[in-house]
């Protein structure tokens, strides 16, 4: 599923040809927040260049310009799993089956192949780090953000909770700014699974033992469940009164490194994050998320991994970009591109 609008669709139709060579892509979503929204079957015809295409494409107009509507519920999804892009990334097929694979592991998790750092010091100035992998800019090589402009989540759960009442107020934010949907989205993962890993109260739990008790329960894995929940916040993490510590939430991120990958919206200048102060306007909105949730983001992880070359990939980048319209495919081309070693 992708955000777009009218300027990007030269390159969109790049963009889509990719990902309709990717196996593991059953549907692509075009949320279209700008203006009319092009005929999917004239745009991203089935049968361009003589080859049936196997992955539908669906353009779902939305009745206002809003970042908001990335994350809007949709009946229509095919899967569970959605990968949300933004419609200037390219990822290679691998990468995105290796995302998935990981998903798949760690379905309550946001998988995602882009990690960043926000710090939110009380009564200081908040910092959003952009490049978590250069050690001199972020000390300590951890992240606590993925951005969704690649990440898999399960929509099932993760899109009501967004556009939920709770979180009316960020979404506000969001318009106002036209900025930080993603990290809105992070605060709103942090939250959700704290809430999940409450324990019920001890009437809920009384009852549960007694339907078991009585053999009146078809679903005994629930309630040991919430037992258990129960018994972490009494005793410590490992449900056991010998256990030492308080209980930890488990990490609600989970980071895939890429092997490469081509972002091109600085080509067309177009894209948010080439507006002057984006770096201290997602800092700010991110404190304000902050003070308004009464939460925080989701608990700091370390990458754990080689660092790449900025300067390599942003040439690399405008080289392979610079052939795009040529015979091979953009897969071929990000191959190419990974060929020096990735990062």
């Amino acid at each position: 599923m992708a955000l777009t609008h009218p300027q990007r669709m030269p390159s969109l139709k790049v963009y889509v040809a990719h990902y309709r060579n990717c196996s593991q892509v059953e549907e692509i979503v075009l949320v279209w927040s700008g203006g009319a929204a092009p005929d999917a079957d004239a745009e991203f015809p089935a049968h361009a260049g003589g080859v049936p295409a196997a992955v539908p494409v669906r353009v779902r107009q939305e009745a206002s310009n809003s970042l908001n509507n990335r994350f809007r519920p949709d009946p229509l999804l095919r899967t569970r799993a959605v990968l949300q892009l933004d419609d200037d990334v390219i990822l290679r097929c691998e990468d995105l089956a290796r995302g998935f694979a990981a998903w798949r592991r760690h379905p309550d998790r946001l998988v995602g192949f882009f990690p960043r750092e926000v710090r939110l010091p009380p009564g200081g100035t908040p910092q959003y780090i952009p490049d978590v992998f250069n050690a001199s800019q972020s000390g300590t090589r951890t992240y606590n953000v993925l951005l969704t402009k690649g990440a898999f989540q399960d929509a099932q759960h993760a899109y009501p909770a967004y556009w939920s009442e709770a979180y009316a107020a960020g979404r506000a934010l969001v318009d106002e700014l036209f900025n930080c949907e993603d990290i809105l989205m992070n605060f709103v993962v942090a939250a959700e699974a704290q809430r999940a890993q409450q324990p019920p109260s001890a009437a809920a739990t009384a009852a549960a033992l007694n339907q078991v008790a009585t053999g009146r329960t078809a679903q005994p894995a629930l309630w040991q469940a919430a037992l258990n929940n129960r018994l972490r916040a009494a005793f410590g993490a490992g449900g056991d009164p010998g256990a030492s510590g308080g209980s930890q939430a488990s990490p609600v991120l989970l980071y895939v490194n890429p092997r490469c990958f081509l972002e091109t919206g600085f080509l067309s200048g177009a894209g948010i994050s080439s507006e002057p102060k984006h770096l201290d306007t997602r800092a700010a909105c991110a404190q304000r998320f902050a003070a308004m949730l009464g939460s925080g983001l989701p608990r700091a992880q370390a990458l754990g991994m080689t660092e790449r070359n900025p300067e390599e990939q942003w040439a690399q980048e405008g080289k392979v970009w610079s052939t795009a319209a040529g015979n091979a495919t953009a897969e071929a081309k990000l191959s190419s591109l990974c060929a020096w070693g990735g990062y």
